[in-house]
């Protein structure tokens, strides 16, 4: 019997709204605008953000969920007041407004420094224990 998607997670997500600036970044020839969005976190945990944020086009969502189209983020995190960067794919988006192209996206991180990750560690923490 397979587990489900809370049973997968190595980690608990902590509700969090942090401000994430991102740029996509192609893997492939598919270009991309070079173009610096931002968005708000829902949740946050070491391993991925659910983010609320807007695409350049919703011609987007399918090279993003099969991984053609990367996102660069940059987390503002308020304690240890700092920024986190990752690169992260998206593994699933909902919620898409076609007004603004307005989306919940979950994102994964395929690339964060062991430092960046610690970052989060001590957040969530803080999170929880105030």
């Amino acid at each position: 019997m397979g587990k489900t998607e809370h049973e997968r997670r190595d980690f608990e997500r902590v509700r969090g709204a942090l401000t994430v600036h991102y740029r996509l970044e192609s893997v492939s020839e598919l270009g991309v605008a070079d173009e610096s969005l931002q968005g708000v976190t829902e949740d946050i945990n070491p391993r991925g953000i659910l983010l609320r944020g807007s695409l350049p086009s919703l011609d987007l969502v399918v090279p993003l969920l099969t991984q053609k189209v990367l996102l660069t983020i940059e987390i503002a995190i308020p304690r240890p007041r700092t920024v986190v960067k990752a690169l992260a794919a998206v593994r699933w988006v909902e919620e898409v407004e076609e007004e603004g192209n307005q989306c919940a996206m979950g994102l994964y991180f395929n690339e964060i420094g062991a430092n960046d990750r610690q970052k989060i560690f001590e957040f969530l923490v803080w999170q929880r224990t105030r």
